[in-house]
Formats: C-alpha cells, structure tokens, sequence
C-alpha cells in the first residue's frame, strides 16, 4: 500500500484539529494593554488581532515588533508594547518612576501620526484655537487638534482650573504653548506638540531634566505644579510629564490609553 495512502488519515486529523483550532486562535483574549488602546480610540481602531493592529479606514500595524530594545532605543523606536512596560501611577498618591521605567514617555510615532497626520499641512487641517482661562485674562489662546475632542477636552480643563484658588491657578495663566511641529530635544523623534495633543504649562515656573543635566550637572527632581490641577488633566485623558524620571513638569499630553492602563 502506498505511504501516502497509510498516511490519508493522519493527515485528515491533523487538517482537521488545524481547523478546529484556527477560531480559537482568533477569540484569544486581548491583554490589559490591548484592551486599553482598543477603547481609547474606538473612532479609529477596529480590531486588535494576532499582534497587528487594524484601523478602520483598512490598514493596519504590528503591535510589538519582537525586538528586545534597551530603555535608549526604545524611546527612538517604541512600538505600541513597549509604551505599556510599566504602569502610569495615576492620582495624587505616587512615586515618581526611575529613568527607565517610565515608559509612557515612549510613543509609537506610526501610531500617532495615523490617527493625527503625519505631517504638518496633515496636522494643521484639524487645530483650533481655544481660549486659555478666559475668564481671568483676555487674548490668550492654545492651539491644539480637534480630533478625538481634544479641542473641548482643553475648554474643560480651563473652566476647572478657573475655579481654582488664586494660589493654585496662577501657575497655569502662561501657557507656553500646544501645537508646534518640533522633534523632541536632543532627540531625532516628534513631540507630542506636533500633532497638537499636548500642552505646555509655563517653563519659568516648571523643572526640566535635560535642562537641570545641562545647567546643572544633575538630574534632581522637583515639582511646583499643584497636584489638583495634574487631576484635572488626568480626568480629561491626559499624562503628565511630572510622572516620569525624565520629569518634565510643564508638560501634558493626551495619551488615555496609558491612564487606562494605569495603577
């Protein structure tokens, strides 16, 4: 009898549990992560799937590009994984993470730039001035993205620290600005004020590690920004760089993934 014949109906189960299993591949569990970035941008993300990402308009990304990255590279080429690595410490409460472990300061440019534009004409089609702390000062505005409302999310946040003692508020009536097409500095990637999701407090009264590194030969840092009105950004969706070793406490930027996502 021919070998193959022998073998029809071994072959037959194995076709067999192949498909039986396939489905099941398919309906694995998403992890925290990818369950967070899904319902972060339900207007964009269609499915999340056998480590690619696919987006509603038809193309899709890897989720995690299998590379084993130090902290270094990692911030130059983060995929959608690594930006999760450790836990965003939400709330008033917290430590502020080592250098190294804090990975919401990774972005997935590719991410980013499809869902705001990879470009500035891009970019610029959808940013709108909104008026910062009206009611206490007159002609000053933050020019951000009105996509996924982050536009109003900002007026929001405006009306709330309006509200807040003079003591408290003061801090926050000189913005330095939201959208600025602009890589991060000493740096080859984009800041997140390319795609006009993030918002600079006022630098004079703010603490930088690159800026202490350089003027001050360390790294030590130190917060001057009221914590009510970090809560307020944090309830609108946004991070705050006051949470990250490399500690930059002027600086907000709309990542509600990584608050979904956090401890």
């Amino acid at each position: 009898m021919p070998l193959i014949t022998l073998l029809r109906p071994l072959l037959g189960g194995v076709i067999l549990l192949g498909a039986l299993l396939s489905p099941l591949r398919a309906l694995e569990p998403l992890s925290p992560a990818q369950a967070c970035l899904l319902r972060s941008y339900p207007d964009w993300i269609e499915k999340i799937e056998e480590n690619r990402v696919y987006f509603k308009e038809g193309s899709s990304m890897l989720w995690d590009d299998g590379e084993t990255k130090s902290y270094e590279e990692a911030f130059l080429a983060a995929d959608l994984e690594d930006q999760f690595a450790f836990p965003y410490p939400k709330g008033r409460e917290f430590e502020v993470p080592r250098m190294g472990e804090d990975s919401s300061r990774l972005r997935s440019m590719e991410f980013f730039k499809r869902i705001y534009g990879a470009t500035p004409k891009e970019v610029k089609r959808s940013l709108r001035r909104v008026p910062w702390l009206p009611s206490l000062q007159k002609g000053v505005s933050v020019e951000v993205t009105t996509i996924n409302g982050i536009d109003q999310r900002i007026e929001r946040i405006s009306r709330q620290i309006e509200q807040l003692p003079e003591s408290l508020r003061a801090i926050a009536l000189h913005p330095s600005g939201g959208f600025y097409w602009r890589h991060i500095a000493g740096s080859s990637i984009l800041s997140m004020h390319s795609f006009g999701i993030a918002l600079d407090l006022d630098p004079k009264a703010s603490r930088y590690w690159l800026w202490d590194r350089e003027k001050k030969g360390q790294v030590r840092y130190e917060n001057t920004i009221p914590l009510e009105i970090v809560e307020i950004f944090e309830r609108e969706g946004f991070i705050w760089g006051g949470k990250w070793g490399h500690y930059d406490t002027m600086h907000f930027e709309y990542r509600p993934e990584i608050l979904c996502h956090s401890h």
